[in-house]
């Protein structure tokens, strides 16, 4: 598998085109993670699921795919993803960050962080600078620029949260993240 499919795969759960009942072909864009999102529940109510609703992960996906889609919505105005929200919001807590601690820190494995960072960094977001330590790392800072969009970028992450977590009360949204931490690498013996 090339890394171009293992990106798509670990971004958006597929890899290739996408054949959707009218018969159009779609690929690794956007719009077509975004036609993804709807081959729900919803749109199939006559397609039995089998064990799918019993199984957490299946729940977890669906709600993932909900939150991206909103998320998506929000600020693809501003060519924001959750990786680069969660690459500037660490970043701007972190002066300084190597891109091994970056990527342990939002997720990512380092293949997939470098074209991020070059992405932020062509942007001027996000500005690298060599270790005098070690020259085969480097440090990580925001720009200006970062600071700037990351500050617009979090008013309008509230109101995403807002809306996606509408049904739920305080103290649901705060036994939810509890929960959810929970579930990950200490759970399954993984190393983070």
């Amino acid at each position: 598998m090339d890394q171009v499919c293992r990106n798509k795969r670990r971004r958006f759960g597929y890899c290739g085109s996408l054949r959707f009942p009218n018969r159009q072909s779609v690929h690794h864009t956007r719009n077509a993670f975004i036609l993804t999102l709807s081959m729900t529940r919803e749109t199939l109510p006559d397609v039995d699921l089998g064990a799918l609703p019993g199984l957490v992960g299946y729940h977890l996906r669906m709600a993932q795919l909900t939150v991206f889609k909103d998320f998506d919505r929000e600020l693809a105005d501003v060519d924001m993803t959750p990786a680069i929200f969660g690459a500037l919001e660490v970043l701007c807590h972190n002066k300084g960050l190597t891109q091994t601690r970056l990527a342990n820190a939002i997720g990512l494995d380092r293949s997939s962080l470098v074209p991020l960072l070059d992405k932020l960094q062509k942007r001027n977001l996000v500005a690298r600078e060599a270790s005098v330590k070690d020259r085969r790392s480097n440090h990580l800072f925001l720009t200006p620029e970062g600071r700037q969009l990351l500050a617009k970028a979090n008013k309008r992450v509230q109101l995403h949260e807002q809306r996606i977590l509408a049904s739920l009360s305080k103290a649901e949204i705060r036994q939810l993240i509890k929960l959810l931490s929970k579930i990950g690498p200490a759970a399954t013996g993984a190393d983070a």
